[in-house]
């Protein structure tokens, strides 16, 4: 049995976007344009059961290539099959199997009940059956929504409604869903109902989901594999374990109360970041040892309260969006 879902080679996506510049004397009288190289090149795949975190900085290619595993756009060049169909040619054959959930962009009908909505969607997915009820019932539990039912999905905070959407996306019960940015926006609380609902559908069904987010805690939580995506070219594609292991070698150091203004030429720290009330450092042990610098640290501010971590999935890209900072850690 086949069980791979999305099948990715050599995936090229250009496009062109209207040029103004206007070194060219002639932009007056003629429209000229630039091409934009969105995907280099990119493969991968994505089997049933799967949790894969799409991950990379804005404009790195990440929603062109929903769009492409959703058939809204064609790619440029390379292969891309999802259920072993073209999802550009045979959008409509393969939509039964495929949930999906861009940002907040609303499945639900405004003026409409939360539970008429989910009717509807019943009605045009034809899931009717004493199973697909027994279906919904289960999810209106994990996600908590049998409160507000019944209310217009305009009257619903940002929270609830995301939750509606969420079993809207789910309704069918998609063998794949691809989730853009789902959380945007969203309290703590309606985040860990969201990632514990994942998870449980997940385990339960083998529900595969390909999800993309910028919070990174979100992916190290949720995600098995990542891939991570630079510039429109794939750079990462392997188990999330195996990445943070390249990684372990460094620890995060948080340094409270620090002044923002303080020198930091202290022994084995890197400073990373300046919040607030603390400064990061990083700390790399293959090249120092842990408790001389936080002796030093110590050393240069006595009162200052110091936490040390393990490095994170956050940490890991801002360092990757860094050049300078991936190859001064010896990453590059």
């Amino acid at each position: 049995m086949n069980d791979i879902l999305i099948n990715v080679e050599d995936l090229v996506m250009n496009y062109k976007i209207r040029d103004d510049s206007k070194k060219n004397p002639l932009s007056f009288f003629k429209t000229s344009y630039s091409e934009v190289h969105a995907l280099k090149n990119v493969a991968f795949q994505v089997r049933q059961g799967d949790i894969v975190g799409y991950v990379g900085e804005n404009g790195a290619g990440k929603s062109t290539t929903i769009k492409i595993l959703l058939g809204i756009l064609k790619p440029t060049s390379g292969s891309v099959s999802v259920f072993n169909q073209n999802p550009f040619k045979k959008r409509q054959s393969i939509a039964h199997s495929i949930g999906a959930l861009m940002g907040q962009k609303s499945q639900l009908w405004w003026e409409l009940p939360l539970q008429d909505s989910f009717n509807l969607l019943q009605e045009i997915y034809n899931v009717k059956s004493s199973s697909d009820n027994s279906w919904i019932n289960n999810m209106i539990d994990l996600l908590n929504v049998g409160d507000f039912l019944n209310q217009p999905v305009r009257e619903l905070s940002l929270g609830q409604r995301m939750r509606g959407e969420f079993i809207a996306t789910f309704i069918h019960q998609p063998k794949l869903v691809i989730l853009d940015e789902p959380t945007l926006g969203l309290d703590v609380s309606t985040k860990k109902s969201i990632l514990e609902f994942l998870l449980a559908v997940n385990q339960e069904y083998q529900t595969t989901i390909f999800y993309t987010s910028h919070e990174m805690k979100e992916i190290e939580n949720l995600a098995d594999r990542v891939l991570l995506l630079d510039g429109g070219t794939l750079q990462y594609n392997g188990q999330m374990n195996t990445l943070l292991g390249m990684f372990s070698q460094f620890r995060i150091v948080k340094a409270g109360g620090v002044s923002k203004n303080a020198s930091f030429k202290i022994l084995g720290l890197d400073l990373y970041r300046r919040n607030h009330d603390s400064t990061d450092f990083i700390l790399d042990t293959a090249k120092s040892s842990e408790n001389l610098a936080l002796a030093s640290l110590k050393q240069h501010f006595p009162s200052t309260p110091i936490t040390v971590y393990p490095i994170d999935l956050e940490v890991i890209l801002s360092l990757k969006e860094d050049n300078t900072k991936w190859t001064k850690f010896g990453v590059g």
